[in-house]
């Protein structure tokens, strides 16, 4: 059985250890982002607590950032994290799925995400919608330990 979302209280242990210790792997892939040219939009799917969307925001001031997540509260936190890091009119979190993203045909530059794919019960599903959103040219970035 695949559990596709992050339950509370275990967000908020994920948002203060977890994340602490990808840091450095989110700055990277920021640094890779912004050093392979212009994105307008880039949506993070499987966003947690919006800690990559932030950093891509700080670096790359022309991108749209968008972040998407199953749980309410990962995207609540998401949001407290972006208002603390004064860029929460830069970067937009949204309560949303991979399955349906709500995105419209080739509207998106770039989807990265990062320890999402373990979390998928059809990863395949998951796939067919996030390339049905990307422009011809563009990107999909997807990390998974697992």
């Amino acid at each position: 059985m695949t559990i596709e979302r992050i339950p509370w209280p275990i967000t908020r242990f994920y948002n203060s250890f977890v994340c602490k210790y990808l840091e450095n792997f989110y700055t990277q892939i920021t640094e890779d982002i912004s050093e392979r040219g212009t994105y307008h939009c880039i949506l993070d799917a499987g966003t947690g607590p919006g800690r990559l969307p932030i950093k891509i925001a700080q670096a790359v001031p022309t991108a749209t950032d968008v972040g998407i997540d199953v749980s309410a509260d990962m995207i609540r936190i998401a949001r407290k994290n972006a208002e603390q890091a004064g860029i929460n009119d830069r970067v937009g979190f949204l309560v949303g799925s991979t399955y349906q993203t709500g995105f419209k045909d080739s509207s998106v530059d770039m989807v990265v995400s990062t320890g999402l794919v373990h979390h998928l019960g059809k990863p395949a599903q998951a796939f067919n919608e996030l390339y049905r959103i990307l422009k011809p040219q563009g990107e999909a970035w997807m990390y998974d330990g697992r």
